[in-house]
């Protein structure tokens, strides 16, 4: 995989999502190297850190979002992957390189409750 700051760049993944990832990445490895339970492939669950929510842009509404540059960004993606955050995760997991087990990893990472969150979020 390359850089991973190249990956973000690539995609014009903001700042905050950028940060949100190697921090989620840095958890991840600090619990795997501490992991006592059966052997996990620690290399693939922090790949997969890395790159889990490149799609997240999507499912902010475009009223919540910070400026022109944010919202055109949200606009291109649903274009060329859809209106889905998690198919557009794993889109781009796929075109960067992710194998079949780290893909997997990525796909039961999906939220089952995401209306339900943004609901309560928005009360």
């Amino acid at each position: 995989m390359p850089n991973i700051i190249d990956i973000y760049e690539k995609y014009y993944i903001p700042e905050h999502l950028q940060l949100h990832m190697l921090r989620v990445a840095a958890c991840a490895k600090l619990i795997s190297d501490n992991w006592k339970g059966e052997q996990i492939d620690k290399e693939a669950i922090i790949r997969v850190s890395l790159l889990h929510d490149m799609g997240n842009i999507i499912k902010i509404p475009e009223k919540d979002l910070e400026n022109e540059k944010t919202i055109e960004l949200r606009r291109k993606f649903i274009e060329k992957y859809g209106e889905y955050e998690h198919y557009t995760n794993m889109a781009i997991a796929k075109e960067e390189g992710l194998d079949e087990k780290e893909l997997d990893i990525l796909d039961k990472k999906r939220s089952r409750k995401n209306e339900e969150t943004y609901q309560i979020r928005n009360l």
